[in-house]
């Protein structure tokens, strides 16, 4: 008795067995051998597969012969048989086998062959679940003889190039190319990769005279980002059997001999001074580790909108993120844009611009010169840029640029999230497999983007079209409280800036531009520090100065934060009162190893707190951790202070100042952030529950602005007891009446009201009256470092441009979600 798996569980005898299987030789067959089904192969019962009549009987059959055929079921070995009757007789054995549905592993005389079948699944599990050769072709022989107590043929390396070969005829067959007269070698460059449907291309997509109307022409505009992946490495491989791509330049990728002949005249870069230092890319460009690797990552150029690779926009990277590399990648991916403007969004491209037209001239010819070639324009993506500094990021940033829309410019990372699966298999690959694997992965990459289009852009309109008007709302109400002669000029100002960048950017806020925080004291004494232990001033960081304070500094923050959250212990559930125990635990163990520093450094603090503790120790009183006195130098006694470092309390000095500064930028915006949520509050929640969510946010944030006037305070008497109050007039006293929202709010509103009549007659008053307005209202935190010390009226200058700046992010937001909207609308 036999049954057929695939046909079904019914029974049948051998003879009906073999008939049903004439025209389907991959089936599994099992016979009942008495005690279980026991499987056989339709070879072992005497099958002989017809080649020419795909299965069926030949009146002039050819010479039978061996054949093996990898199928989704396993691997299956065969007789077959070529025709020689008149149907077959101008056929080859690869025809007739491609006729069958199988591709023969080689065009002379082949023994082994893949079916269409299991040649497309693999091709969807090695581009969806990065599957390789190795681990399909053992599953498919444990599918075959799960146990391994038969001989099962090897067939690895046969399948493999297979799959290499059936990929790239699917490629071409998508692209076309294959219809060509002289061919698919006579194929254009970049042919063969999936375009993306959505980006502008001229006589394809866009309307003719798109250049008559220079107000719209950001609608098509190419907009595309770069970047580099360090993950898409290549070893170096001493048996490597130099392996040719099946094409090069038709696809992602661009012509490996004329990229490599490109390079080999920049074996070392000259060294180039940058102005902006944030980003890591900048700085680590030669300092990649490279040892051991042909590759050490790719550079990427892909659509910044819509996430599809670009053709000729992935090449191979050597040492780092190197010029020559990255010019060759964007001149080659946008080289066939034609008359387009070209928007690059790449995370240094405020260093990138620097140049750039210099070094096109060392680039091939094709690139140096495109005819009708549109203005190119440089920015950084959104998250990138705010690494930069602030004149950098407020010059570059796509926030802030006209035409981009609400265009993050973070394409690549999500690009890299997909190859970067296949990161472990492509880099123990020869050359021309790795080329092929990644051509195949970014191909259907594209695709699944190209298929995706319709709903992305519908969602993303619907999004974009509701907060087009809320912005639009935003902006009017900012508008409604300024004078018309005011927004007038700054909307000026910020149009005059987005035809001319090289301008001051009405984007960057005064106060951000310069000044010393904590962070850079911090900073810059860890250098100083670093210096001092070279030179043998001091051992280790354990014994140096700028240790002891750093340190100290930190556990009074850490105790101050402790003593802020044990205030509501009682409130806490057991896991939080856990933590905060944990917390107190940790302060007092670094508390005793400060103090052992402190013993080296600072004699005297020793005798204070041990006569602390022994007073604690008198009354029974229990100290905790965040309530211990640190005793820095600036709670030394006067009369102790010289069996002290002699550096311990400048450092202190510069310490308090950086507290100082940041405490009350912190103060200020916090209050601002408050003054916005009750607004919001008043004007548009109604009912308990909202209003007591809103409620508890407010508490939040007045929480955290009495924390920063704790830090301002203790820092402020520290500065005092270390320099007199006299060097530190700038830095007042903080009262309780310096936070009053209220009082500040109505300022704010009488502020608002004088700006938007400024130049009136009605606003014509005593320079007496405008200086007693100011000193009543306005709180001394709000000019504070920015001016000098009394209320002048020259005060309400930094209020102008505090408010012109809300104005010129208030526009930007409005018109870039306009934009958006626009641009969606031409890309669906």
């Amino acid at each position: 008795l036999f049954r057929c798996e695939t046909c079904g569980e019914f029974l049948e005898c051998k003879g009906c067995c073999l008939a049903r299987h004439v025209n389907t030789p991959l089936h599994i067959v099992k016979r009942w051998n008495g005690e279980f089904w026991d499987r056989m192969t339709l070879l072992s019962m005497g099958y002989v597969y017809q080649l020419g009549h795909h299965g069926a009987a030949c009146v002039h059959p050819g010479a039978q012969r061996r054949m093996t055929i990898i199928h989704v079921n396993g691997i299956h070995e065969l007789k077959v048989c070529s025709c020689g009757c008149r149907v077959a007789e101008d056929l080859s054995t690869v025809e007739e086998l491609l006729r069958n549905g199988w591709y023969p592993a080689t065009s002379t005389d082949p023994s082994t062959c893949g079916s269409f079948e299991v040649l497309d699944m693999f091709r969807l599990l090695s581009t969806v679940a990065q599957v390789n050769v190795r681990d399909f072709v053992t599953s498919l022989e444990q599918m075959t003889d799960p146990h391994g107590t038969e001989k099962v043929p090897d067939r690895y390396k046969a399948f493999g190039r297979m799959t290499r070969q059936w990929a790239f005829l699917l490629r071409l067959r998508r692209a076309g190319v294959g219809h060509l007269i002289g061919g698919w070698t006579t194929a254009k460059e970049g042919s063969v990769a999936v375009q993306c449907w959505a980006c502008p291309r001229e006589h394809v997509n866009i309307p003719e005279g798109w250049r008559d109307n220079p107000a719209m022409r950001y609608l098509y505009r190419l907009i595309v980002s770069m970047d580099a992946n360090f993950r898409l490495k290549e070893r170096l491989r001493l048996n490597s059997r130099g392996d040719a791509p099946l094409y090069l330049g038709l696809g992602y990728q661009p012509h490996l001999g004329l990229y490599t002949n490109h390079l080999k005249n920049y074996v070392k870069e000259a060294d180039v001074r940058y102005t902006c230092v944030a980003f890591a890319a900048m700085m680590q460009r030669e300092s990649r580790l490279t040892a051991g690797l042909r590759v050490s990552g790719v550079g990427g150029c892909v659509c910044a909108r819509h996430e599809c690779i670009r053709a000729q926009g992935l090449a191979d990277l050597q040492k780092g993120e190197r010029w020559s590399n990255m010019d060759y990648i964007y001149w080659g991916a946008t080289k066939m844009t034609g008359g387009l403007d070209v928007l690059l969004t790449y995370d240094i491209a405020c260093q990138y611009n620097k140049h750039a037209d210099e070094r096109r001239t060392k680039l091939p010819l094709a690139m140096r010169w495109i005819p009708g070639e549109g203005m190119r324009v440089y920015a950084l993506p959104v998250w990138h840029g705010d690494v930069h500094a602030m004149i950098c990021k407020t010059r570059w940033s796509l926030l802030y640029l006209p035409g981009a829309g609400k265009t993050d410019g973070e394409a690549p990372e999500r690009v890299w999230s997909v190859l970067n699966g296949m990161a472990n298999d492509t880099k123990e690959m020869d050359v021309g497999n790795r080329h092929d694997r990644i051509e195949d992965r970014c191909d259907k990459h594209n695709f699944q983007k190209n298929m995706g289009l319709g709903k992305l852009l519908a969602r993303r309109l619907i999004i974009a079209r509701k907060e087009r008007d809320v912005q639009a709302n935003n902006y009017a109400e900012v508008c409604e409280s300024l004078r018309p002669e005011l927004v007038q000029d700054w909307t000026a100002l910020v149009e005059d800036w987005g035809l001319d960048r090289s301008k001051p950017s009405p984007f960057a806020s005064s106060d951000a531009i310069g000044g010393v925080t904590e962070q850079s004291v911090r900073a810059d004494m860890r250098k100083e520090e670093l210096e001092d232990v070279k030179a043998s001033r001091s051992l280790t960081k354990d014994t140096s100065p700028q240790g002891l304070v750093i340190r100290g500094t930190h556990l009074e923050a850490l105790g101050r934060s402790i003593s802020i959250e044990a205030k509501s212990e009682l409130n806490l559930t057991l896991n939080k009162q856990e933590k905060l125990q944990e917390r107190r635990v940790g302060l007092a163990r670094q508390l005793k190893a400060f103090r052992r520093q402190q013993c080296l450094l600072m004699p005297p603090a020793q005798a204070l707190w041990e006569a602390e503790e022994d007073k604690a120790r008198a009354t029974n009183t229990v100290v905790l951790a965040e309530s211990m006195k640190l005793w820095l130098p600036s709670a030394i006694p006067q009369e102790q202070r010289e069996l002290c470092h002699a550096d311990l309390f400048d450092l202190e000095e510069r310490v308090r100042r950086g507290q100082l500064r940041d405490a009350l930028t912190a103060i200020r915006l916090k209050l601002v952030a408050k003054r916005y949520l009750v607004k919001f509050r008043n004007k548009h929640l109604r009912g308990q529950g909202a209003t007591t969510r809103a409620r508890g946010l407010m508490d939040s944030v007045s929480e955290k602005i009495k924390s920063h006037a704790m830090k301002y305070t203790a820092a402020r008497n520290a500065l005092i007891s270390l320099v007199g109050a006299d060097k530190c007039q700038e830095f007042r006293e903080l009262k309780d009446g310096d936070l009053d929202l209220t009082e500040e709010a109505e300022q704010d509103a009488q502020a608002t009201r004088r700006l938007g009549r400024a130049g009136s007659r009605e606003a014509r008053t005593t320079a007496e009256a405008v200086k007693r307005q100011v000193r009543d209202k306005m709180s001394w935190i709000w000019t504070a470092l920015g001016g000098p010390d009394d209320d002048a009226p020259e005060m309400l200058h930094e209020v102008v441009l505090a408010v012109r700046l809300e104005f010129c992010k208030a526009l930007a937001r409005k018109t870039r979600w306009e934009e958006e909207v626009a641009l969606l609308e031409e890309e669906m």
